[in-house]
Protein backbone atom coordinates (compact mmCIF):
# COMPACT_ATOMS: atom_id res chain seq x y z
CA UNK A 1 0.00 0.00 0.00
CA UNK A 2 1.22 3.51 -0.80
CA UNK A 3 1.53 5.32 2.52
CA UNK A 4 1.42 8.85 1.06
CA UNK A 5 0.18 10.22 -2.21
CA UNK A 6 2.31 12.17 -4.63
CA UNK A 7 0.99 15.25 -6.36
CA UNK A 8 1.76 13.71 -9.75
CA UNK A 9 -0.26 10.58 -8.94
CA UNK A 10 -3.19 12.67 -7.75
CA UNK A 11 -3.21 14.78 -10.89
CA UNK A 12 -2.99 11.70 -13.10
CA UNK A 13 -5.91 10.08 -11.33
CA UNK A 14 -8.12 13.14 -11.63
CA UNK A 15 -7.15 13.54 -15.26
CA UNK A 16 -8.00 9.90 -15.89
CA UNK A 17 -11.46 10.43 -14.42
CA UNK A 18 -12.16 13.29 -16.82
CA UNK A 19 -12.48 16.60 -14.96
CA UNK A 20 -14.66 16.20 -11.92
CA UNK A 21 -15.58 12.60 -12.64
CA UNK A 22 -15.15 9.94 -10.00
CA UNK A 23 -15.31 6.64 -11.81
CA UNK A 24 -18.27 4.34 -11.38
CA UNK A 25 -19.31 2.15 -8.47
CA UNK A 26 -22.68 0.78 -9.59
CA UNK A 27 -25.17 -0.08 -6.88
CA UNK A 28 -28.87 -0.32 -7.59
CA UNK A 29 -31.75 -1.03 -5.21
CA UNK A 30 -32.79 -4.62 -4.63
CA UNK A 31 -36.32 -5.87 -5.14
CA UNK A 32 -38.34 -4.97 -2.01
CA UNK A 33 -39.43 -7.81 0.23
CA UNK A 34 -40.32 -8.23 3.90
CA UNK A 35 -36.67 -9.20 4.50
CA UNK A 36 -35.24 -9.29 7.98
CA UNK A 37 -36.03 -6.71 10.59
CA UNK A 38 -33.24 -4.73 12.13
CA UNK A 39 -32.12 -1.25 13.01
CA UNK A 40 -29.13 -0.06 10.98
CA UNK A 41 -25.98 0.73 12.85
CA UNK A 42 -26.73 -1.20 16.03
CA UNK A 43 -25.07 -4.15 17.69
CA UNK A 44 -26.58 -6.79 19.88
CA UNK A 45 -24.75 -7.30 23.20
CA UNK A 46 -22.93 -10.59 23.52
CA UNK A 47 -24.43 -12.93 26.09
CA UNK A 48 -22.03 -15.82 25.72
CA UNK A 49 -20.02 -14.81 28.76
CA UNK A 50 -17.05 -13.59 26.74
CA UNK A 51 -16.40 -9.99 27.76
CA UNK A 52 -15.68 -7.26 25.25
CA UNK A 53 -17.37 -8.84 22.24
CA UNK A 54 -20.58 -8.18 20.32
CA UNK A 55 -22.62 -10.18 17.87
CA UNK A 56 -23.34 -8.67 14.43
CA UNK A 57 -26.32 -6.36 14.10
CA UNK A 58 -29.33 -7.81 12.26
CA UNK A 59 -29.39 -7.59 8.49
CA UNK A 60 -31.42 -4.62 7.20
CA UNK A 61 -34.69 -5.15 5.39
CA UNK A 62 -34.45 -4.65 1.67
CA UNK A 63 -36.52 -1.47 2.03
CA UNK A 64 -34.08 -0.08 4.59
CA UNK A 65 -31.08 -0.97 2.42
CA UNK A 66 -32.76 0.49 -0.67
CA UNK A 67 -33.32 3.75 1.20
CA UNK A 68 -29.60 3.95 2.02
CA UNK A 69 -28.63 3.12 -1.58
CA UNK A 70 -30.99 5.78 -2.92
CA UNK A 71 -29.66 8.41 -0.52
CA UNK A 72 -26.05 7.50 -1.35
CA UNK A 73 -26.82 7.91 -5.04
CA UNK A 74 -28.50 11.26 -4.44
CA UNK A 75 -25.53 12.61 -2.48
CA UNK A 76 -23.08 11.33 -5.08
CA UNK A 77 -25.04 13.01 -7.89
CA UNK A 78 -25.11 16.24 -5.91
CA UNK A 79 -21.36 16.15 -5.35
CA UNK A 80 -20.66 15.35 -9.00
CA UNK A 81 -22.59 18.47 -10.01
CA UNK A 82 -20.12 20.69 -8.13
CA UNK A 83 -16.95 22.31 -9.42
CA UNK A 84 -13.50 21.49 -8.13
CA UNK A 85 -12.56 24.08 -5.53
CA UNK A 86 -10.22 26.77 -6.80
CA UNK A 87 -6.77 26.84 -5.21
CA UNK A 88 -7.35 30.39 -3.97
CA UNK A 89 -10.53 29.28 -2.17
CA UNK A 90 -8.96 26.43 -0.17
CA UNK A 91 -8.62 27.53 3.49
CA UNK A 92 -5.18 27.64 5.09
CA UNK A 93 -6.49 27.27 8.65
CA UNK A 94 -9.42 25.73 10.47
CA UNK A 95 -10.98 22.30 10.22
CA UNK A 96 -13.93 20.86 8.31
CA UNK A 97 -15.73 17.54 8.60
CA UNK A 98 -17.31 15.95 5.53
CA UNK A 99 -19.89 13.19 5.94
CA UNK A 100 -21.54 11.07 3.30
CA UNK A 101 -21.57 7.64 1.70
CA UNK A 102 -18.77 5.18 1.13
CA UNK A 103 -19.84 2.85 -1.68
CA UNK A 104 -17.85 -0.36 -2.05
CA UNK A 105 -18.00 -3.44 -4.24
CA UNK A 106 -15.96 -6.61 -3.78
CA UNK A 107 -16.14 -9.78 -5.87
CA UNK A 108 -14.30 -13.07 -6.03
CA UNK A 109 -15.51 -15.85 -8.28
CA UNK A 110 -19.20 -16.40 -7.64
CA UNK A 111 -19.16 -14.29 -4.49
CA UNK A 112 -19.98 -10.58 -4.64
CA UNK A 113 -20.72 -7.91 -2.05
CA UNK A 114 -22.16 -4.49 -2.75
CA UNK A 115 -21.89 -2.28 0.32
CA UNK A 116 -22.70 1.20 1.55
CA UNK A 117 -21.35 2.76 4.74
CA UNK A 118 -21.30 6.07 6.58
CA UNK A 119 -18.07 7.92 5.82
CA UNK A 120 -16.60 10.71 7.93
CA UNK A 121 -13.57 12.65 6.68
CA UNK A 122 -11.93 15.36 8.81
CA UNK A 123 -9.64 17.84 7.03
CA UNK A 124 -7.34 20.11 9.03
CA UNK A 125 -6.44 22.93 6.66
CA UNK A 126 -3.67 24.18 8.92
CA UNK A 127 -1.72 20.94 9.35
CA UNK A 128 -3.03 19.53 6.01
CA UNK A 129 -3.93 16.27 7.82
CA UNK A 130 -6.84 14.09 6.67
CA UNK A 131 -8.39 11.42 8.93
CA UNK A 132 -11.67 9.55 9.24
CA UNK A 133 -13.48 6.25 9.01
CA UNK A 134 -16.39 4.27 7.61
CA UNK A 135 -18.94 2.76 9.96
CA UNK A 136 -22.37 1.15 9.73
CA UNK A 137 -21.60 -0.91 6.63
CA UNK A 138 -24.51 -2.78 5.09
CA UNK A 139 -25.11 -4.39 1.74
CA UNK A 140 -26.21 -7.34 -0.30
CA UNK A 141 -24.67 -10.53 -1.66
CA UNK A 142 -24.85 -11.97 -5.15
CA UNK A 143 -28.08 -13.76 -4.21
CA UNK A 144 -29.63 -10.42 -3.15
CA UNK A 145 -29.67 -11.35 0.55
CA UNK A 146 -28.85 -8.39 2.78
CA UNK A 147 -26.33 -8.13 5.60
CA UNK A 148 -24.78 -5.85 8.18
CA UNK A 149 -21.00 -6.26 8.17
CA UNK A 150 -18.96 -6.49 11.35
CA UNK A 151 -15.98 -4.17 11.45
CA UNK A 152 -15.23 -0.91 9.70
CA UNK A 153 -12.66 0.99 7.69
CA UNK A 154 -10.17 3.54 9.05
CA UNK A 155 -8.62 6.44 7.14
CA UNK A 156 -5.04 7.31 8.11
CA UNK A 157 -1.86 9.03 6.88
CA UNK A 158 -4.06 11.45 4.97
CA UNK A 159 -2.80 14.72 3.59
CA UNK A 160 -4.03 17.72 1.63
CA UNK A 161 -1.82 18.93 -1.19
CA UNK A 162 0.00 22.24 -1.27
CA UNK A 163 0.64 24.90 -3.87
CA UNK A 164 -1.01 24.15 -7.18
CA UNK A 165 -2.39 20.91 -5.72
CA UNK A 166 -3.90 22.44 -2.58
CA UNK A 167 -7.38 21.20 -3.58
CA UNK A 168 -6.27 17.56 -3.91
CA UNK A 169 -6.24 15.08 -1.03
CA UNK A 170 -5.30 11.49 -0.37
CA UNK A 171 -5.57 9.08 2.53
CA UNK A 172 -4.75 5.48 3.29
CA UNK A 173 -7.69 3.24 4.16
CA UNK A 174 -7.73 -0.21 5.69
CA UNK A 175 -10.40 -2.44 7.12
CA UNK A 176 -11.38 -6.00 7.86
CA UNK A 177 -15.05 -6.79 7.47
CA UNK A 178 -16.92 -9.96 8.33
CA UNK A 179 -20.05 -10.96 6.46
CA UNK A 180 -21.38 -14.21 7.80
CA UNK A 181 -18.45 -16.64 7.64
CA UNK A 182 -16.64 -14.58 4.98
CA UNK A 183 -13.81 -12.18 5.81
CA UNK A 184 -13.29 -9.21 3.51
CA UNK A 185 -10.09 -7.17 3.57
CA UNK A 186 -9.67 -3.76 1.93
CA UNK A 187 -6.43 -1.80 1.85
CA UNK A 188 -5.20 1.05 -0.32
CA UNK A 189 -4.88 4.78 -0.88
CA UNK A 190 -7.85 6.85 -2.02
CA UNK A 191 -7.16 10.03 -3.96
CA UNK A 192 -9.63 12.80 -4.63
CA UNK A 193 -10.38 16.49 -4.47
CA UNK A 194 -12.40 19.24 -2.79
CA UNK A 195 -15.51 20.61 -4.49
CA UNK A 196 -17.93 23.53 -4.20
CA UNK A 197 -20.48 25.62 -6.04
CA UNK A 198 -19.17 29.18 -6.50
CA UNK A 199 -22.66 30.46 -7.29
CA UNK A 200 -23.99 29.31 -3.91
CA UNK A 201 -22.22 32.07 -2.02
CA UNK A 202 -21.20 29.56 0.65
CA UNK A 203 -17.66 29.39 1.95
CA UNK A 204 -15.80 26.67 0.03
CA UNK A 205 -15.13 23.86 -0.02
CA UNK A 206 -18.56 22.27 0.34
CA UNK A 207 -17.76 18.68 -0.54
CA UNK A 208 -15.14 16.08 -1.34
CA UNK A 209 -14.88 12.94 -3.42
CA UNK A 210 -12.19 10.26 -3.45
CA UNK A 211 -11.85 6.80 -4.96
CA UNK A 212 -9.65 3.78 -5.48
CA UNK A 213 -9.86 0.28 -6.90
CA UNK A 214 -7.94 -2.85 -7.75
CA UNK A 215 -6.29 -2.74 -11.21
CA UNK A 216 -8.93 -5.01 -12.76
CA UNK A 217 -11.92 -3.14 -11.30
CA UNK A 218 -13.97 -0.59 -13.22
CA UNK A 219 -12.36 2.24 -11.25
CA UNK A 220 -8.93 0.66 -11.56
CA UNK A 221 -9.27 0.57 -15.33
CA UNK A 222 -10.44 4.19 -15.53
CA UNK A 223 -7.63 5.75 -13.47
CA UNK A 224 -3.88 5.54 -13.75
CA UNK A 225 -2.93 4.92 -10.14
CA UNK A 226 -5.07 2.08 -8.68
CA UNK A 227 -3.82 1.17 -5.21
CA UNK A 228 -6.41 -1.16 -3.68
CA UNK A 229 -5.71 -4.66 -2.43
CA UNK A 230 -8.93 -6.60 -1.82
CA UNK A 231 -9.30 -10.09 -0.41
CA UNK A 232 -12.10 -12.50 0.47
CA UNK A 233 -11.07 -15.14 2.99
CA UNK A 234 -7.43 -14.32 2.31
CA UNK A 235 -7.66 -14.77 -1.46
CA UNK A 236 -7.27 -11.96 -3.99
CA UNK A 237 -10.50 -10.26 -5.02
CA UNK A 238 -11.65 -7.41 -7.26
CA UNK A 239 -12.74 -4.31 -5.37
CA UNK A 240 -13.38 -0.59 -5.57
CA UNK A 241 -14.42 2.24 -3.28
CA UNK A 242 -16.00 5.66 -3.71
CA UNK A 243 -16.03 8.14 -0.83
CA UNK A 244 -18.26 11.20 -0.93
CA UNK A 245 -18.82 13.81 1.72
CA UNK A 246 -20.66 17.08 2.25
CA UNK A 247 -19.37 19.70 4.67
CA UNK A 248 -21.23 19.53 7.98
Amino acid sequence: MTSRFTIVAALLLLAGCGGGGTGNVPMTPVKPSPGTSGTPGTSTPNTSGTPGTTTPAPAPTRNVLNARITEAGRVRAELQSLDQTRIADVPTSGRSVFTGPAIMTVSQGAKSYQMVGDSRVAVDFGSRAVTGNVKNIQGRRENQSTFTASGGIDYSNGTLGTGRSANILAFDYAGNLKVGSDKIGLDGTAIGALYDNPASGKTPPQGLQALDGTPSSQIGQSVRTPNMTATVNGKTAVGQIYVGGRKN
